[in-house]
């Protein structure tokens, strides 16, 4: 009983955003790059990964520009066939206790590209509400799926000249 109780306390959902023009097999090695989040979110100023890249039990530290907010990471799985790739976040300076997430990347042929789709689970936060968390991680993958779409296709930001068929994200 007291396992279901806590199992119900805990928030979650789940998110997506569209990369136009580009199919999951080109977006996935750019995600699967877990000590490289300060490429792809504006907010991340640095991001050191510790241990061995790609493999589960490496960690990453990720921080503002000021330091103030701060996150350490786990990597607990990555599968590349799936392209899909679970962590947990250990410590943060966000008040967020118990966090994790997965990350799958899958085609999306009828929107012309492919879609992100980052989903969570996690414990309540007392200054915050289950749907802001949602819509700050909502926000968070919007940008992602924005600058590696511009990447790939070689737009503002981007240094691939990946020639896009697609510019809709």
């Amino acid at each position: 009983m007291a396992l279901q109780q806590e199992q119900e306390a805990k928030w979650g959902g789940k998110v997506s955003a569209l990369v136009g023009g580009v199919m999951a097999d080109q977006v996935w090695p750019l995600l699967a790059e877990f000590g490289r989040m300060d490429r792809w979110m504006p907010t991340v100023a640095t991001c050191q990964l510790i241990g061995v890249a790609g493999t589960p039990g490496c960690l990453r530290y990720c921080a503002s520009a000021g330091g103030d907010r701060w996150a350490k990471e786990v990597l607990k799985s990555i599968d590349h066939a799936r392209r899909k790739m679970c962590y947990e976040m250990t410590e943060s300076s966000m008040g967020w206790r118990y966090y994790e997430a997965s990350v799958e990347v899958v085609d999306s042929a009828e929107e012309g590209g492919c879609r992100i789709e980052w989903t969570f689970r996690m414990d309540p936060v007392d200054d915050r509400t289950e749907e802001g968390i949602v819509q700050y991680i909502g926000f968070a993958l919007g940008c992602i799926s924005k600058r590696m779409q511009e990447f790939l296709c070689g737009g503002a930001g981007g240094d691939s000249g990946g020639g896009c068929g697609n510019d809709a994200a």
